[in-house]
């Protein structure tokens, strides 16, 4: 377990970065999933200039309160 843990410690940036990516990833495929699953027309949001990133901040799942007895303890 000690060297799970320090191959953690070492690669943490890169572990990190990666968890960045797939969170952009994963936002940028439920747009993706909204738009083909829209009966009617879907119009692109606006998010900024094109110089700003993507960021959501104090994002949450919401599945996750659906289905989680103790969500109102993370409130």
């Amino acid at each position: 377990m000690e060297s799970v843990a320090a191959q953690i410690r070492a690669n943490f940036a890169a572990l990190s970065a990666l968890s960045s990516a797939l969170s952009l990833l994963d936002v940028l495929c439920a747009f993706a999933v909204r738009v083909m699953s829209s009966k009617g027309a879907y119009v692109r949001p606006v998010f900024g200039d094109d110089e700003s990133p993507l960021a959501v901040e104090a994002g949450r799942y919401s599945s996750f309160y659906l289905f989680s007895p103790c969500w109102k303890l993370l409130d």
